[in-house]
């Protein structure tokens, strides 16, 4: 219980420290007369692109399921983007194979296999795009275009090969544990009896469900993308592409990292800020419309949560179902 304290109280002084790191840099008086002076135009739009992102999210996690159920994918989904942005070490992932689990009877081995794949995919999306953007926006640069080749390839190669290392590692791990006999205490068999699920998981996973993963991640990319470019726009800050592209990308890949803190409070305004800065939006700009895209996508999330716990409890349990343990 203690050290579980002390990691939550390490999330929360990361992620203040970096949000008082930006709103250090926040001039207070202008901030107020763009809020007065914003266009509730763009604010509608970004509020119905990022419904938009959810419904994409939903309908992509749907088609991993084994028993597709777009409903219950949506509103998990709207349930664990809220609080994996609120809650330290991004415990809100656990959220998923929950609601899943107890709503539409899904495996929750294969829920947490089907979970991952959707990350690293969105992250080879995010990185490699971003990485080309800024190789174009920098110039012509050997360095830069050797570093965004390598990162390409190589996040490629690891979503292509994404079975075979997940089944490899699954697979050591659970014959190291019956190597040394750790199977006889009571937690760890249970926790070799999930990753062999999870490696069983991986194996149904068929060529189909990857395809529609990857068109429906291309979907979400290029959705986002529009969305985290209409916010700056409500404040009167318009971006070049090139400068969206960079700065999105920075801003959701600091507010993904496994960082100590409490959701992606803190990180993602240090991303955005330190990405807009490096492709020329003024610091004034940039720290603005960080703490500007965090209050709204935020209020967003609680928003479609809040709708989602109602579709859910209407909906109420599956009869066969029971919550993961």
């Amino acid at each position: 219980m203690r050290a579980k304290l002390l990691r939550g109280a390490l999330a929360v002084l990361v992620s203040c420290a970096l949000l008082g790191l930006v709103l250090a840099k926040l001039d207070t008086r202008t901030a107020w007369e763009r809020i007065l002076g914003a266009d509730l135009g763009w604010i509608g739009v970004s509020a119905l692109l990022s419904a938009g992102v959810l419904v994409l999210r939903g309908l992509r996690f749907s088609a991993l399921m084994q028993r597709p159920d777009p409903g219950a994918a949506t509103a998990a989904v709207a349930g664990q983007g809220f609080l994996t942005r609120v809650t330290p070490f991004r415990l809100g992932e656990l959220v998923m194979p929950y609601v899943l689990g107890r709503y539409a009877d899904e495996d929750a081995a294969h829920t947490l296999v089907a979970l991952l794949l959707v990350r690293l995919v969105d992250l080879c999306l995010i990185a490699g795009a971003g990485a080309i953007a800024a190789m174009a926006f920098s110039g012509p640069s050997e360095s830069w275009r050797g570093v965004a080749v390598l990162l390409v390839v190589a996040l490629s190669a690891l979503l292509l090969t994404f079975r075979t290392w997940m089944r490899l590692g699954i697979g050591l791990a659970a014959w190291g544990v019956k190597r040394l006999g750790l199977t006889r205490v009571a937690m760890v068999a249970r926790i070799v009896a999930r990753l062999e699920g999870m490696s069983t998981s991986m194996a149904r996973l068929t060529r189909r469900q990857q395809l529609a993963v990857a068109g429906w991640s291309l979907a979400i990319f290029v959705v986002q993308t529009v969305l985290l470019g209409t916010l700056p726009r409500a404040f009167g800050v318009q971006l070049a592409p090139l400068q969206l592209l960079v700065g999105a990308s920075a801003a959701q890949i600091g507010a993904a990292l496994p960082v100590a803190s409490v959701g992606s409070i803190g990180t993602l305004e240090a991303a955005w800020v330190a990405g807009f800065m490096w492709v020329g939006v003024s610091q004034d700009d940039a720290v603005f419309t960080a703490i500007a895209a965090q209050v709204l996508t935020l209020a967003y999330s609680a928003a479609f949560a809040a709708v989602a716990w109602i579709y859910l409890d209407r909906r109420g349990p599956s009869p066969t179902a029971s919550p993961p343990r």
